[in-house]
């Protein structure tokens, strides 16, 4: 404890200092610090300017708080800071048109798994959504909010999980401007490693990989179970290939092929790694659809017609013969491009003339719409016709994946 041993018989404003801390005697007492001779090592309670870093543990401001230049925080009011942070689509890989929750797919390479998510191996793996129903469910993910997540294992050599996030112009780097700061982080079963590139495509190609961040091993964020986090900068003199049309943000499992699973990632501004930013369902899925849609026996929102049977578009079938037909379908989110068309088990059927039907053995978009080629057919064309789905496991895609 300070003692403090004030001098004799002091005069009107002599001073007196103990610890840093300036006393001063105004005839019948003395004060600390009054504003006529106030320490520079303290706040004025009427108002001061701070020349370094003030750290507060918990500030209650009753009135407005005005700040003319950026704040930095981890959230607010516990939650993120502004709609539409985070740069990658579906991060808590919630939305799967390609695959079954809970099925694994086994040995495959370089496929999509997750809506948006890719994954880059030369070997084989395994993949599938996982929920909380699963036996192998890490219930970290629960605590952390997320009820989905991608596992990949069984990996037979080095993989990436990997976005690609679209360019606004192909060549330029859009948000990603040189010089910008950006954090990444993730919830994952394991410590992962990060990548950033610039690239043409998902796999990138010879001559079209700009780095940005080399594989670096990502740190855990203090407090919070299950989540790493790091920040990067885009180097101020990096050049595009005049090609480049996305920014590909990869991980994996520090060990390169250990099996991870992951879910809540997200890439944001800044060098906080914020709360989550959860996305309306509908508006991730729509977010996702802009690069892949799947039509299957199994989707909700299309009329049966029968056992095993949906009715995917009507109109009227079109062609230069009666084997040949175009079909208008309007696809539920505009596609990034004209996409690549996959389907199983599809018929076109003559609305106007009973059973009358042709099974589809290819298709193509060809301006923004449908171009069938089929097996049989109607006894002339143009027909009012259905596009159906029939059968167990049928289905059309869409791919205009980057």
């Amino acid at each position: 404890m300070t003692v403090l041993n004030f001098p004799a018989s002091p005069n009107q404003g002599d001073t007196y200092t103990v610890n840093n801390v300036l006393y001063t005697y105004e005839g019948v007492k003395w004060t600390a610090n009054n504003p006529s001779n106030l320490s520079s090592e303290y706040v004025n309670i009427t108002g001061d300017t701070m020349t370094g870093t003030l750290t507060v543990p918990a500030l209650v401001s009753t009135g407005d708080i005005t700040a003319n230049k950026n704040i930095t925080a981890a959230s607010y009011n516990t939650s993120q800071l502004a709609g539409f942070r985070n740069q990658l689509i579906n991060g808590n890989m919630l939305i799967n048109q390609r695959g079954s929750v809970n099925t694994t797919t086994a040995g495959v390479t370089e496929v999509y798994t997750c809506d948006r998510w890719y994954v880059d191996s030369a070997g084989t793996y395994s993949w599938e959504q996982r929920n909380p129903s699963n036996a192998n469910w890490n219930v970290g993910f629960t605590a952390a909010g997320f009820d989905t997540c991608l596992n990949v294992r069984n990996a037979q050599s080095s993989y990436r999980i990997r976005q690609a996030i679209e360019l606004p112009v192909v060549g330029q780097p859009g948000q990603f401007v040189p010089g910008s700061t950006w954090n990444v982080s993730i919830y994952a079963t394991d410590q992962p490693t990060v990548t950033v590139d610039f690239r043409t495509s998902v796999t990138g190609a010879a001559g079209d990989v700009v780095p940005v961040l080399t594989e670096t091993l990502m740190p855990a964020v203090p407090g919070e179970s299950m989540r790493y986090s790091y920040s990067f900068t885009v180097p101020s003199n990096i050049t595009l290939v005049s090609t480049n049309n996305c920014l590909a943000v990869s991980f994996r499992n520090s060990s390169g092929t250990g099996a991870i699973s992951v879910s809540g990632v997200q890439l944001e501004p800044g060098t906080v790694a914020t709360p989550y930013e959860q996305i309306p369902y509908q508006t991730q899925l729509a977010n996702c659809q802009r690069y892949y849609q799947s039509i299957s026996i199994d989707s909700p929102d299309y009329p049966t017609f029968g056992q095993n049977t949906i009715i995917i578009a009507g109109g009227v079938a079109t062609g230069p013969d009666t084997a040949n037909f175009a079909f208008n379908l309007v696809t539920t989110v505009p596609l990034r491009k004209s996409p690549t068309l996959s389907f199983s088990t599809l018929k076109l059927y003559e609305t106007t003339y009973g059973a009358n039907q042709v099974t589809v053995t290819a298709a193509y978009w060809a301006k923004g719409g449908l171009s069938l080629t089929a097996v049989g057919a109607f006894a002339n064309s143009p027909r009012p016709a259905t596009f159906k789905a029939t059968g167990a496991g049928s289905y059309v895609s869409f791919d205009a994946e980057l």
